[in-house]
């Protein structure tokens, strides 16, 4: 015991109350004792002196470890992740942290493991990697399910709506911080119950909803007596902001002022950055550039040192309008190449697809949990039906107990029908769930690709300046590239839109003329480079059939554009012909002698960015497209020949249609 009071009174500087308070706890003489001990002096220290609080938990760590303490070796590796976060040593923080998951992982540390998998995410989040945030929150999220950790889950789903926010997809921002709010509300948790109330605020103010927002903002200001001082500067920016997009300055300028003086009092520092860019921005509506330009400079400066890549993007894009306004071009163009440069770098492709998949496998999880239960009550009901077997057996054997065994008998039987349309239940509510992900999902493939158009837009615009400018021949060349690879990546999201309108826009069924719908379709292709394939309408197609015109076209447009595309350049005549048949059913034939498609990837060509051809003229969505909109007209496609000629087969259930005669047909031919 003397030795360990020597330990602690020479490595530790405390006083004599905290040398009494830890010799009153050490009451086994076992040093593995200590590290609960330093932990104990990390936390009453950490937010006073962070430096002290590091030393306590890096003896904490040598400690535990000595005596294998996994629990607080976790514990301990969270603990200097955490200060390292707050003095920004990212990296460290980084190392830290996966070390406390992999312990908790290993250990079955489950409290540990939530812990660990939320500062990842925290980490991530403020680092601008928004994909890995997102994917380490939804795993958080599974396990504060597991251990019903309301608190957790609250949060989490706060800090997801933070990621959302960060890439402008508002109303999931808002859907997420009112999951927050409600469960809150529900178990009755006030901790950070104001916050939420300011991020729903700044979600409404983005989605244009400005009463709502000024509502939630005005809420916190008069409900908050005690409040920290931060919640009461975000209100303050807040209404600023709402202020502000109704045109009302002068209410504007005065609350961005608080929320920017209370903010340099306590060093709040993406407040000061924002409220200064807001104060710019007013201060350019008036005209006032000397003025603005003096708020846009400190806020950058700031933004610059803290390495805020989504409010850096915001102060260039303002730069390069007050400088256009100006007059002075250059500059304006230097500053937009960087707003351009930050854009592609938060909202990449990439990172679009990591939320994406980060989400699938969340969904999956859900549904692998549900088919779990399921399975469960399938195995006690086959168990139970085995025992009712048994009991059956007996009854015929003993048939004095017939009355009660029959009776017995109808009251399990509706217990079990109980139990099954509890599960159908479940189940119903379990697939709507699934529908409502999907519509999310493409939803925010939606938004996401209109976001990427406005970039596209500005590049195609600045190569077109540029090359106004360009004198030298090599330059123009490289701009032309440049403008024909932004048309190319124009026309994939332009297409991946199209793959979300399928999915989500309601069926508009009407009489649509057959022929003239393809005779649409095939004049919009001849305005493209057809490489002198010649196309043939074969067939009398019916007068009109019910069905959405929209889609039929898209499906006609992609079928063909694919058979044209794709034609054999060593072919003397080539074609592309569309035969209809009307078997009971509507048939449609598209055949041509193109290039074909290799037999490996018969099976392969539907997918969503599969190419076949090496040549690449493709995006890999066409026949995507064409598969979606023909499924959602209750149709088939498919590939019946692969090559010499190819033969792609659209069967059409029976529809109401007028019929053409072969007198009527008009022939539909193009070279």
């Amino acid at each position: 015991m003397t030795i360990l009071l020597i330990i602690l009174c020479s490595n530790i500087a405390i006083g004599q109350d905290k040398v009494d308070r830890i010799k009153n706890n050490i009451e086994i003489s076992d040093a593995i004792y200590l590290d609960s001990l330093y932990m104990e002096l990390y936390y009453e220290y950490k937010n006073d002196d962070p430096d002290l609080a590091l030393s306590y938990a890096e003896k904490s760590l040598e400690f535990s470890s000595r005596f294998n303490n996994h629990r607080y070796i976790s514990v301990a590796h969270y603990a200097i992740g955490s200060i390292n976060l707050v003095k920004f040593n990212y990296n460290l923080a980084e190392d830290n942290f996966n070390q406390s998951l992999d312990i908790a992982l290993k250990y079955n540390l489950n409290e540990r493991v939530l812990i660990g998998y939320s500062n990842l995410g925290i980490l991530n989040s403020k680092i601008g990697k928004y994909d890995l945030a997102i994917d380490f929150y939804l795993k958080a999220l599974k396990y504060a399910e597991r251990i019903n950790d309301i608190s957790t889950l609250a949060a989490l789903y706060n800090n997801i709506g933070l990621i959302h926010y960060r890439l402008s997809d508002f109303e999931g921002a808002l859907n997420n911080y009112l999951k927050c709010l409600e469960l809150k509300k529900e178990h009755n948790i006030s901790s950070g119950i104001f916050i939420n109330y300011n991020n729903i605020g700044l979600c409404y103010n983005f989605l244009n909803d400005y009463n709502q927002a000024i509502e939630s903002f005005q809420h916190v200001i008069e409900n908050c007596d005690n409040c920290e001082d931060y919640l009461i500067i975000d209100s303050n920016y807040g209404l600023g902001k709402a202020y502000y997009e109704l045109n009302r300055d002068e209410d504007a300028l005065i609350y961005f002022n608080k929320a920017n003086s209370m903010s340099k009092t306590i060093n709040y520092t993406q407040t000061i950055v924002s409220s200064d860019l807001y104060l710019a921005k007013i201060y350019s509506r008036k005209n006032n550039f000397n003025a603005a330009l003096n708020q846009l400079n400190n806020s950058t400066s700031i933004a610059i040192k803290f390495d805020l890549k989504p409010s850096l993007r915001e102060n260039y894009l303002l730069y390069s309008n007050i400088y256009e306004r100006l007059g002075n071009y250059r500059k304006a163009l230097e500053y937009n190449n960087l707003f351009i440069d930050l854009e592609s770098e938060i909202k990449s492709a990439e990172l679009i697809q990591n939320l994406k998949e980060s989400y699938i496998d969340f969904q999956k999880y859900q549904s692998d949990e549900i088919i779990a239960g399921k399975n469960i009550v399938i195995q006690r009901s086959n168990q139970f039906m085995i025992m009712l077997g048994i009991i059956l057996l007996l009854l015929v054997i003993v048939l004095v107990f017939a009355y009660r065994s029959l009776t017995f008998r109808s009251r399990l039987n509706k217990k079990l029908d109980a139990m099954v349309k509890e599960k159908t239940k479940e189940l119903i509510e379990s697939n709507t769930q699934l529908v409502k992900s999907r519509s999310e999902l493409d939803s925010f493939l939606y938004r996401t690709s209109h976001d990427i158009r406005g970039p596209i837009a500005t590049l195609l615009g600045l190569t077109s300046l540029a090359k106004l400018e360009a004198k030298d021949s090599l330059m123009s060349t490289y701009l032309e590239k440049i403008n024909v690879t932004a048309d190319k990546l124009n026309e994939v999201i332009s297409r991946l839109t199209n793959v979300s309108q399928i999915n989500s826009q309601p069926l508009n069924v009407q009489d649509t003329d057959v022929f003239n719908t393809i005779n649409e379709v095939v004049n919009e292709l001849k305005e493209e480079d057809l490489n002198g394939v010649s196309f043939k309408l074969v067939g009398p197609p019916p007068s009109y059939i019910k069905t959405d015109k929209i889609l039929l076209k898209i499906i006609l447009e992609n079928l063909l554009q694919n058979s044209f595309k794709f034609s054999d350049s060593k072919e003397r005549n080539s074609f592309v012909k569309l035969d209809i048949q009307q078997n009971g059913n509507l048939e449609l034939i598209v055949t041509d002698n193109g290039v074909g498609i290799e037999s490996e990837y018969k099976d392969k060509i539907f997918e969503l960015f599969f190419v076949a051809s090496e040549t690449e003229r493709g995006s890999g969505i066409g026949l995507y497209q064409a598969l979606l909109a023909t499924q959602k007209l209750n149709g088939k496609i498919e590939l019946i020949h692969n090559s010499k000629p190819t033969k792609f087969k659209l069967i059409f259930p029976e529809i109401n249609k007028g019929n053409q005669s072969e007198n009527d047909i008009k022939v539909l031919v193009t070279n």
